[in-house]
């Protein structure tokens, strides 16, 4: 079993899913900083970075990296709360065992939102990315601090539309809408009038809408002046359910999306109402399947195996014999002539160890 180089804590979990296989599939883990933070799934036992950056998840052999987004990361140090989306290579009927690392203080950042999901915009720059979105009419679009303000004067198929394709899958934003009249945010099919929306509805009514041949429309309260976290749900053929800040709103199991070139879209359609926005924070689809993996067990935290850590004296020359858990080696060296060894590299002493020359080595075989 491999140990990711540089990293001084791991955890261990299992995925399975019931009903069949899956690839890339993005599951979501909420991880605490510590055992302070609450709600988490688990913790990282106060070694982790506050940033959050020395996260690592690799595949079953502990060094094969996976693709992850931070979401958000809430509360105060040391008891933070990080939302995290991991994309895992393959999920089995049977228990698949991934890891998370921690504890590398010069960690730089890894968290990448373009490499984790099937779309995904934070709307960097000043400008919408025109390579992730299509422009429909002449709407009046303001990107600035990673929120997009998308208005529309002229109806219902202006907006920015962004590539088809997904049949199966789930979407989830960040998102305000400023008045509720034709503000929307959700999926919609670009060749035939259907869509599974969140935001609307008219000047009187507020909820989320779809649309087959016939509106179903369920109306509720939404709070203008926060944003909402949102998913849209979508079952090919089967339903869409909308959930608002982690509660579920509505199921539409009759007129929903049936197309297979649907597309995440988002628009607000002025239609006689002063200045109406919807402001996108963030968006991206990942898969989504009616019975989802399951999370198994987290394991203990674990340390590198001892194997990875021989010390030894430098003064002097001659034969040095070195021990470790189920080898041993005999080898001839001069002063510092260790360095050029092709075998052994040194490196600073491991803050926990005690060696009474200051150095630790690593065998790095080649």
């Amino acid at each position: 079993m491999g140990w990711l180089s540089g990293w001084q804590y791991r955890k261990a979990v299992t995925l399975s899913r019931s009903v069949g296989a899956v690839s890339d599939y993005q599951m979501k883990a909420l991880i605490g900083e510590s055992a302070g933070a609450s709600g988490y799934d688990v913790h990282c036992e106060g070694h982790v970075l506050s940033s959050f950056n020395d996260l690592r998840f690799t595949k079953s052999d502990g060094t094969s990296l996976l693709e992850y987004w931070i979401e958000s990361i809430t509360g105060t140090t040391p008891n933070q709360l990080a939302t995290v989306w991991i994309k895992f290579d393959y999920i089995g009927t049977g228990a698949t065992t991934f890891y998370m690392y921690y504890g590398k203080s010069d960690a730089s950042a890894y968290s990448n939102g373009d490499n984790t999901f099937l779309f995904f915009d934070h709307f960097g720059g000043t400008a919408i990315d025109e390579n992730k979105w299509t422009i429909n009419g002449t709407p009046i679009i303001t990107v600035s601090g990673s929120i997009a303000d998308i208005q529309s004067d002229h109806g219902a198929t202006e907006g920015i539309f962004g590539k088809t394709g997904f049949s199966t899958s789930a979407l989830r934003t960040r998102i305000k809408i400023s008045t509720p009249y034709w503000c929307y945010g959700g999926f919609y099919s670009l060749t035939v009038s259907q869509y599974a929306l969140y935001g609307i509805l008219t000047s009187t009514t507020e909820g989320v809408e779809s649309y087959n041949a016939g509106a179903e429309t369920t109306p509720f309260s939404i709070d203008n002046a926060l944003f909402a976290l949102v998913d849209v749900l979508y079952l090919n053929n089967t339903s869409q359910e909308y959930i608002e800040n982690g509660v579920s709103k509505a199921i539409h199991t009759t007129k929903k999306l049936t197309a297979t070139d649907v597309a995440p879209r988002f628009y607000g359609w002025k239609g006689g109402v002063s200045n109406p926005r919807v402001y996108v924070d963030w968006v991206f689809i990942r898969q989504y399947l009616a019975t989802e993996p399951s999370w198994g067990s987290w394991g203990e935290e674990e340390q590198p195996p001892p194997s990875e850590h021989i010390s030894a004296s430098i003064s002097g020359g001659g034969s040095l014999l070195c021990f470790a858990i189920g080898f041993c080696l005999l080898f001839d060296y001069f002063k510092f002539g260790y360095l050029n060894n092709p075998y052994w590299t040194a490196e600073a002493a491991h803050v926990d160890k005690h060696l009474p020359c200051g150095y630790w080595f690593r065998q790095t075989p080649e």
